[in-house]
């Protein structure tokens, strides 16, 4: 499920439910910087491929856009582990 073309005020919105370990959510943010925010349900920021432009190794360009990651401590596909280590790497 993913909004496209929603606003918020103006600014471009996306809220997306990944159904695979990659979060699009957290990727829109990293591909349109006028992105303010980024809900990810069941998506890791840390993808299973090893690719550049996977999410956890660029936690330093989300500022300011929030993030919001929805995961499940026992899940076997997309383990929760990987999305506390990327919102810890958020922190300022």
């Amino acid at each position: 499920m993913a909004a496209a073309g929603a606003t918020i005020a103006g600014v471009p919105a996306l809220v997306r439910f990944c159904g695979s370990p990659e979060a699009a959510a957290d990727a829109a943010v990293l591909a349109d910087r006028r992105l303010r925010a980024a809900a990810s349900i069941v998506g890791s920021p840390e993808w299973t491929l090893p690719r550049a432009h996977s999410p956890h190794y660029h936690p330093d360009r989300f500022f300011p856009a929030a993030v919001l990651s929805q995961s499940a401590e026992l899940d076997e596909y997309v383990p929760a582990g990987p999305v506390r280590d990327f919102h810890a790497a958020l922190a300022p």
